[in-house]
């Protein structure tokens, strides 16, 4: 278009000029020249407001659709390389997210890992520590057992000194009542042949209630912390704790009253008739049971010991 308007714009000028030269002799055609010369400035105006860059008067203008080419094709480049670029980032982003994800996931994985081992190992030690108590357990009972089998036979062991102990103590004291070994012997027998004829104490023995009253009684008139009373087979056994401090003499005393309790209220509640403690006799209970009373203080330290024979029973031989 812009070519075309330079074109009449030439044409235009030429005319004008034409008309100018003559215009000199003949005023209208001055005028005429005038006209075009204005039109061809119009017309240049026109086709540079419709295409500012300037153009070759011989129609060989710079080829507009080449640089509009070059134009579009550098937009389609720097399109493509936006494109590219985003394209780029998109793949980053991508792979930033699935590596993101892959080591989540290999973090709980081994999160997962990690918390199943430490569940084994715990589990390793409880069972560890249960079969260590266990096996603590069983050795204990095995020790508690042979334990408890020492002190039985260590028991048995001072059942049979004490018994010997009795013996030769009632060998003794029959020997210090008068009487020698033969009389001693034919006094027991009599003794056991009156039993079986239906003797008057054939039926003595040591009552919970007789006890009771004995602990209740002597702790209000002696200073005795403890008091132990029990009647196995022939022998009595009377145990008493003392304060520290307390004297043999004090024991004595003690273990004496202990023995005359016993014989006044061993039998409480039974309803056995015998014969009560005197100043020089222990009572007839302990005409059926020997005795074995020992006093100790609170540190187990033994401040007394003595004996009560049944076939003598007139005191305590300490």
């Amino acid at each position: 278009m812009s070519a075309f308007l330079n074109l009449i714009a030439l044409i235009s000028l030429i005319t004008s000029i034409v008309f100018f030269v003559k215009g000199f002799k003949n005023k209208p055609k001055f005028k005429k020249a005038a006209l075009f010369f204005c039109a061809t400035w119009v017309l240049w105006f026109v086709s540079a407001m419709i295409d500012p860059e300037p153009t070759k008067v011989n129609g060989k203008q710079e080829d507009k659709q080449e640089a509009k080419q070059e134009t579009e094709t550098k937009k389609e480049e720097k399109a493509k390389q936006e494109e590219a670029k985003k394209q780029q980032e998109a793949e980053e982003k991508k792979k930033q997210e699935e590596a993101k994800k892959q080591q989540e996931v290999e973090e709980k994985e081994k999160q997962e890992e990690a918390k199943k081992q430490q569940e084994v190992e715990e589990k390793e030690k409880q069972e560890e520590a249960k079969k260590q108590q266990e096996v603590e357990e069983k050795k204990k009972q095995e020790e508690a057992k042979k334990q408890q089998e020492v002190e039985e036979k260590q028991k048995e062991k001072e059942k049979e000194k004490e018994e010997e102990t009795q013996k030769e103590q009632e060998a003794e004291q029959a020997k210090d009542s008068g009487l020698n070994e033969v009389q001693a012997q034919e006094k027991a027998e009599q003794l056991k042949l009156a039993q079986g004829q239906g003797a008057r104490n054939k039926d003595v023995k040591l009552s919970q209630l007789g006890v009771q009253t004995i602990k209740d009684g002597i702790q209000y008139t002696t200073p005795v912390q403890d008091i132990h009373i029990e009647a196995k087979d022939s022998l009595t056994r009377i145990v008493a704790i003392m304060p520290v401090g307390t004297t043999k003499e004090q024991a004595k005393e003690v273990g004496d009253s202990l023995a005359r309790q016993v014989a006044s209220f061993g039998t409480m509640g039974l309803y056995v008739d015998l014969h009560s403690p005197s100043k020089d006799y222990l009572g007839e209970y302990w005409e059926n049971f020997s005795g074995d009373i020992g006093i100790f203080d609170s540190n187990e330290k033994q401040l007394a010991r003595g004996y009560i024979d049944k076939l003598n029973p007139t005191k305590i031989k300490w």
